[in-house]
């Protein structure tokens, strides 16, 4: 304690009612030339000069008693050389079971005038990272003012392209399709085999851009589209996707939906999501194997896994799984890259996360968690 006491940027000192100085600090001593310690057990109107002394008997000393404490007391102490030394000092009893005991920080006031001029110092910095503060906030509003806008002006500018690629691009297709059903129906016994598999094969390239343009369109809706949450039956979600998605493959598979799963999100994103998984799950799984659906809480989140039985990823590649356009199989299996891209950005707006476990051969199991509140 005194190491502490001694380490005080003003000086401390302890006294009894009878005036009787207990324990002063080294800070007390240097400020008044007692550097051998000398202080100690003598009296503390000892240290005060006359009009102090009698300041102390009539003022301080009886405030003291009756307050246990006294705040901004100005008196003149006497150094060991006699000069006089101006001091505020602030004082508080402390209750002992030898009777009552007063503790004193004392102040000089050349240093209090320091210490002043430092806390108006600090006030004007204060004051002026105040107003640069406000510049600041003025500035960075203008700023986000401006965002807005442009992001506004972006957002029209997808929308009416989104607008040209729905609508625009479709008519050039249209004309594609009818051409080829008129080619068909016009020139029925002059078509070659092979003519007709041209035909054929230009119907399903129109086809497949039309779903390549549906799904764009999905994809870059997700991102302005804000989630409309409220609590939904994940499991009921996932069963309805999974009976579509085997209907689709005309197979027999064995579904596994575990009940109950519930989360906070909007209802058609999810069931996007769950379509989007389910799909391809059986989409990759042979006939007869086994789809599983199921979710647990797991702290904050709601995590959901699609499991399937099918060919499997490398481990090495999975990573790119949800990149637009990605695909990690042969022109074998059916699809445009595009269909868990969607799930990605579904789960990220939501908050949430999504990844992939799987080997080559041993199946896949996609899993995504969604936090569990609004």
């Amino acid at each position: 304690m005194d190491e502490v006491l001694d380490r005080l940027p003003g000086g401390f000192l302890t006294f009894r009612d009878d005036g009787l100085i207990i324990a002063t600090n080294r800070t007390l001593l240097e400020m008044l030339g007692y550097g051998d310690g000398g202080l100690s057990g003598g009296s503390i109107e000892a240290l005060l000069t006359l009009p102090s002394r009698i300041f102390y008997q009539t003022h301080l000393f009886p405030l003291l008693k009756i307050q246990d404490r006294v705040d901004e007391i100005y008196l003149t102490l006497r150094t060991r050389s006699g000069e006089g030394l101006p001091v505020l000092l602030n004082a508080r009893t402390i209750p002992t079971g030898t009777g009552a005991q007063h503790e004193c920080l004392i102040i000089p006031m050349q240093s209090r005038d320091k210490y002043e001029e430092e806390i108006l110092h600090a006030k004007r910095v204060a004051e002026q990272a105040v107003e640069e503060l406000e510049g600041l906030k003025a500035s960075l509003e203008e700023r986000v003012r401006e965002r807005t806008s442009d992001l506004k002006q972006l957002l029209s500018e997808l929308n009416g392209l989104n607008y040209s690629i729905a609508h625009n691009l479709r008519a050039p297709m249209r004309a594609i399709l009818s051409t080829s059903a008129v080619l068909r129906s016009e020139y029925p016994g002059s078509l070659s085999e092979d003519q007709i598999n041209l035909l054929d094969r230009q119907k399903l390239n129109v086809e497949t851009l039309s779903s390549l343009i549906d799904d764009l369109l999905q994809l870059s809706r997700i991102g302005i589209q804000l989630p409309v949450k409220e609590q939904i039956d994940v499991s009921s979600l996932a069963m309805q996707a999974a009976v579509e998605a085997v209907a689709d493959r005309q197979a027999e598979f064995t579904l596994s939906i575990c009940p109950g799963v519930t989360a906070w999100a909007d209802p058609n994103m999810i069931a996007t999501v769950c379509a989007g998984l389910m799909s391809n799950a059986v989409k990759y799984s042979p006939r007869g194997g086994t789809i599983t659906f199921c979710g647990q809480q797991n702290g904050a989140e709601i995590v959901c896994f699609v499991k399937d039985e099918g060919i499997g990823m490398d481990p090495q590649h999975i990573h790119h799984i949800f990149e637009p356009f990605a695909r990690l199989h042969g022109e074998e299996f059916p699809g445009n890259g595009i269909g868990l891209a969607v799930v990605d950005r579904i789960i990220r707006h939501h908050g949430g996360k999504v990844w992939v476990e799987s080997e080559v051969g041993k199946g896949s199991t996609f899993l995504f968690a969604l936090p569990d509140s609004n």
